[in-house]
């Protein structure tokens, strides 16, 4: 059970929209670590829709540090990405180099915006690196729904039907998931 507890999110939403200002003051988060691929935008674009691109302004008129924290082996996509939202950036995009969920990119992360633990959340899609690597980095951690839910590539697809689907159908089974938010 301890084991199951490092893939359980602190909160689930159904999309990054759903994340109110309201909600990170009553939980003291001042800072948001967002993985981009299906959480923020689908896989590799560099187009985010009018309701992101408003809630992303919301946030940084809040006062809310936002950082993209991402696995891309295309590192120049991410930091294009980052660039057009200006949001801070922080990636692995060295091929065979994971990021998360090593803990090593998100207390970069945390240290580059001058936040704690207690005040950093980590949020995307993924139960295997997004809330694996806030878990392991003792930050709390908000899972929203993949914008693309069977995944644009074949590697995601196969990570999702392989591990992520039926990690996520135990938890469920286990009372380990929490309600949506």
């Amino acid at each position: 059970m301890k084991l199951l507890s490092r893939f359980r999110p602190t909160w689930r939403v159904a999309g990054v929209t759903n994340i109110t200002p309201a909600f990170l003051k009553e939980h003291g988060v001042t800072t948001l670590l967002l993985d981009r691929d299906d959480t923020l935008t689908t896989t590799g674009s560099l187009s985010v829709d009018s309701r992101t691109r408003e809630w992303i302004q919301l946030m940084q008129n809040e006062g809310v540090k936002l950082a993209i924290v991402s696995n891309s082996r295309f590192p120049q996509s991410v930091l294009s990405f980052a660039r057009l939202l200006e949001i801070a950036v922080v990636t692995y995009g060295l091929p065979y180099l994971v990021g998360k969920p090593r803990t090593c990119i998100l207390r970069r992360a945390m240290f580059e915006l001058g936040s704690t633990e207690e005040q950093t959340v980590m949020v995307g899609d993924q139960l295997w690196t997004d809330v694996l690597g806030g878990n392991l980095t003792n930050v709390r951690t908000i899972l929203v729904r993949p914008i693309c839910p069977h995944g644009a590539h074949r590697g995601t697809r196969l990570v999702r039907a392989l591990l992520e689907h039926p990690l996520y159908r135990l938890l469920e089974k286990l009372g380990q998931m929490p309600e949506e938010i």
